[in-house]
């Protein structure tokens, strides 16, 4: 409960006050996945880590 107002505190470095942003990458790399259904989990692992690699 500390953290939870923390971006109050420092207005000056851009930290958001709601998850939108995160819920928007997940919901893209969610879509990435479901379309490559057959994938094997250690691909499905790289898969995610190339998309964040390439736009994070």
């Amino acid at each position: 409960m500390p953290w939870l107002w923390t971006f109050y505190d420092y207005d000056n470095r851009g930290i958001p006050n709601t998850n939108n942003g995160i819920d928007g990458v997940f919901s893209d790399i969610k879509a990435k996945v479901r379309v490559h259904s057959g994938l094997t989990r250690e691909h499905r692992k790289k898969l995610i880590d190339e998309y964040l690699s390439r736009h994070y």
